[in-house]
């Protein structure tokens, strides 16, 4: 197989290859002394996570010619890919199988014969820190004097928001505000950076022990997530809650569905430019879940991977990145196209194995929080169980989840309905090594393993 390696310096682009190669008509230098070790995965479907896999370029120096690379441009940060394949055609004969960034600092050494380059995986250069590491989070993401010279003091230095989903009047659940200015009693629900949002309905007080009241409002701004109290406030011992509902595409829908609220961060948030997205998979996503919705009030620091797991594993979700898109399906998606079959003539001999519960995943009975509500800090709470399978095994194992982003009891019945289903039964895991035709397939692909036990016949 032929490996390419694509690096995206400024203003040249240098590639390489294990094989003197020309491909779509560009020249690949011969220069990879090594097969690039490429590990990754997708966890398993109870934690979602695609693992990172940091990799180390052995490329040929004996002419010093990447020594002089290193002196004349600038490596660290700079964009790497990797592709497997055969042929003279980059998008029909080849996969990309691997995208980062050179590491800065400490991405290069060299010697008289080898000259070593350091990749981080696409994925811990995307990660941010959410809302204030956010591509759109300003100079300013947390409130400060310097901004607002009267904002509350309980207010200080907290990150500004990021409102997702209905929090309406539809819904008992309402969100915290912060004032940002004391005399004037003017509230943000958001940051104007995430902003604008779909609506800002009623406002909520509450006095110090007291319950909330509905309280007046004036001067809603959607461009801003901003409104003013129309009532006294004591920054001391009052809490402003309200209902709101959050940011919208360009064309004023309500991003809710789980396909426009991962999109909605990966663009927003992360930066991910919209060629870095494969449209189609999520077109298709959002035909298949349009009918879930998602909310999330986001006041403190998140890591973006971690909101993006907490996704999938709430909605049944591969969440990847394959030749350079993210990818984002439910796990029984199935392509319309023909799947690739795999058979005995592929496997590795003696790789072939059916474990049982590999990852102790078992459960029958599950209790859920979900709907969690910004105004009170608790979870409603769901319980079910799997009555059949109880008398099988003789016992209840139980399992605990929280949900932070379904909130609706439809939406998550049905996700704990399909949880029993997957994890109620017989868990067989099928682990099987294939050989060279496997390599142009990746992450999440779906193919047929058509295997016959020649003991058994």
């Amino acid at each position: 197989w032929v490996y390419l390696v694509q690096v995206l310096l400024t203003g040249v682009t240098k590639y390489y290859s294990n094989l003197p190669v020309v491909v779509d008509g560009q020249p690949y230098e011969a220069r990879i002394a090594n097969t690039i070790h490429i590990s990754t995965q997708l966890s398993d479907v109870l934690n979602p996570r695609q693992t990172a896999s940091n990799i180390t370029l052995e490329l040929r120096n004996h002419d010093q010619a990447l020594t002089t690379l290193f002196d004349s441009y600038t490596w660290g940060n700079r964009v790497v890919r990797v592709y497997v394949g055969q042929g003279s055609n980059l998008s029909a004969n080849y996969s990309q199988v691997f995208e980062g960034r050179v590491r800065f600092p400490n991405g290069l050494r060299w010697n008289e014969t080898t000259a070593f380059v350091m990749v981080n995986d696409r994925r811990n250069t995307d990660s941010k820190l959410l809302p204030v590491n956010s591509s759109n989070a300003g100079s300013t993401p947390r409130y400060g004097t310097a901004e607002f010279s009267l904002v509350e003091t309980k207010s200080l230095t907290t990150a500004k928001q990021i409102l997702i989903g209905d929090y309406g009047t539809a819904r008992s659940e309402r969100i915290r505000a912060v004032c940002v200015n004391t005399t004037t009693r003017e509230f943000r629900l958001v940051s104007n950076k995430f902003a604008p949002i779909s609506a800002i309905q009623l406002v909520y007080k509450q006095e110090g022990l007291t319950g909330f009241r509905s309280v007046t409002f004036t001067s809603p701004n959607l461009t801003l997530g901003s409104f003013i109290l129309g009532v006294a406030y004591n920054p001391d011992k009052d809490v402003i809650t309200a209902h709101a509902k959050g940011v919208k595409t360009s064309g004023g829908t309500l991003i809710e569905t789980p396909s426009r609220v991962i999109k909605y961060i990966l663009q927003t948030h992360l930066g991910v430019a919209t060629s870095g997205i494969n449209q189609t998979i999520f077109n298709t996503l959002e035909t298949n879940t349009s009918g879930i919705k998602l909310r999330r009030h986001i006041t403190s620091e998140l890591d973006s991977a971690v909101l993006l797991e907490e996704i999938s594993r709430e909605c049944g979700l591969d969440v990847f990145i394959k030749n350079g898109q993210y990818h984002a399906q439910t796990i029984n998606y199935l392509p319309g196209t023909s799947l690739t079959t795999f058979d005995q003539t592929d496997i590795v001999s003696g790789s072939f194995e059916v474990v049982d519960d590999p990852n102790l995943a078992y459960f029958n009975s599950i209790t859920v929080g979900y709907n969690f509500n910004p105004e009170t800090g608790a979870y409603k709470k769901k319980d079910r169980s799997n009555a059949t399978s109880i008398s099988d095994v003789g016992a209840t194992i139980a399992r605990e989840f929280t949900f932070n982003w379904l909130y609706d009891d439809t939406d998550t019945d049905s996700r704990m309905t399909s949880l029993l289903f997957m994890f109620a039964n017989k868990l067989l895991v099928v682990s099987v090594r294939l050989k060279h035709r496997a390599m142009l397939h990746y992450l999440a692909d779906r193919f047929i393993l058509n295997y016959k036990n020649n003991l058994e016949n």
